[in-house]
């Protein structure tokens, strides 16, 4: 079984690295040799004495990955000496072979306009603005001859840049796909643990590197089922998603909600949306009904709240801590990452049928923006159920009340 998956990710890099075509793409799963193949790529194709350029999306990248990577396959390959690398800003490397490789930031795509370049591997290429592309191939002119490109990426859509670029057939274009899945060397529960976190259609993007169509959103409405009654015995949390104080024209006439969700886990392991409250009101009424609503829920009930960056974030659950909500077991915590990331690990568990609705007059407004999430004017509602289920799903490892 090992065999075959190596055979298959060898095929696939092999194509790659032998293809002729001026622009050429290997497009696949996390975890399936992007960058090792990027980095090979280049190095066989170095000329001595020609400028070869690495971009990837941001400077921490560049550092943490992508040169990191070239300079791994550079070593091994007898190719880098210590004294050829440049490691401080801007890095560079000069091969023995006599190439010049350097290394740069693609954040700003102007910044890239200067040399005149015999090859570009662009790392990560769709986490890039189409203007990096148009930008590098324009540089690709040294000793009279014309410089090619590679880029090596996971796929983000079939609205992405890179879609119509490399996989819609135009000319002196190819592209190779791989799986994660076909990498032999990754440990062993690597695809299935992802797997169990992705929904269907992130995973034919994230693991099997397929250009997905969006259809709009992340969630279907029925993967939800809408019951009755909860299980009697389990536990149970608020989480508050207050609304944002972002002016823009669209929200003047459309305000954010504040939104708080209640969610049970059960025995059973299946997740319970008992109640959803969203309002749109002054700071002062916020608060009483988040006050109201952790009496009627009952001491016994945490309450959670997303603390929003900086010390106005940090003033904010501080006073809630002191006057809002003395006496309860309250804590506020700082999310990481967008929304839509933060999201996945709940819209897995809906699409395997493991998050339920109780039945209230909440569902229909619910239903409604977890369906269009997150493209929609409004995420207040699902981004709190969503950080109610990473909260609960940590209970399995330590209690969820220890804070």
């Amino acid at each position: 079984m090992e065999d075959k998956k190596l055979v298959r990710l060898y095929q696939a890099q092999k194509a790659f690295l032998d293809s002729r075509a001026l622009y050429r793409a290997f497009c696949a799963g996390i975890g399936a040799g992007k960058s090792w193949a990027g980095s090979y790529d280049l190095i066989r194709r170095a000329k001595p004495g020609r400028l070869y350029l690495v971009l990837a999306p941001t400077y921490p990248m560049l550092s943490d990955s992508s040169f990191r990577s070239f300079l791994s396959v550079a070593t091994e390959l007898g190719l880098a000496e210590p004294g050829d690398v440049k490691k401080s800003a801007p890095p560079s490397i000069r091969l023995l072979t006599g190439a010049e490789v350097l290394f740069r930031s693609a954040d700003d795509p102007e910044r890239i306009r200067g040399p005149n370049l015999s090859g570009v591997w662009m790392d990560e290429a769709s986490l890039m603005h189409v203007d990096a592309f148009n930008v590098a191939i324009g540089r690709l002119r040294q000793g009279g001859e014309q410089g090619w490109l590679s880029a090596t990426f996971t796929p983000k859509g079939r609205q992405h840049w890179t879609f119509e670029q490399f996989a819609s057939g135009r000319p002196n274009t190819e592209m190779f796909r791989a799986r994660t899945s076909d990498n032999p060397f990754l440990p062993a529960d690597f695809h299935g643990t992802l797997r169990q976190q992705y929904t269907s259609r992130l995973a034919a993007q994230e693991l099997e590197g397929e250009f997905t169509e969006v259809v709009g959103a992340m969630f279907r409405r029925s993967w939800f089922s809408i019951v009755d009654v909860a299980p009697g015995e389990m536990r149970l949390l608020r989480w508050w998603d207050l609304a944002g104080t972002e002016k823009t024209a669209e929200k003047a006439s459309d305000p954010d909600y504040t939104a708080g969700v209640l969610m049970g886990k059960a025995k059973d392991n299946r997740y319970y949306i008992l109640d959803v409250r969203r309002q749109r009101s002054t700071p002062r009424d916020v608060q009483n009904l988040v006050r109201q609503t952790a009496e009627l829920d009952g001491r016994d009930v945490a309450v959670w709240m997303e603390q929003e960056p900086g010390s106005s974030g940090v003033s904010v659950i501080d006073h809630y801590v002191r006057n809002v909500l003395q006496g309860f077991n309250f804590h506020g915590e700082r999310s990481t990452g967008d929304k839509a990331t933060r999201a996945q690990p709940f819209a897995a568990q809906a699409e395997a049928g493991n998050v339920m609705l109780v039945r209230g007059a909440w569902n229909k407004d619910f239903l409604d923006e977890v369906e269009v999430f997150p493209f929609g004017v409004h995420d207040d509602a699902t981004d709190a159920a969503a950080a109610a289920f990473m909260k609960l799903a940590l209970t399995i490892k330590r209690r969820l009340w220890a804070g």
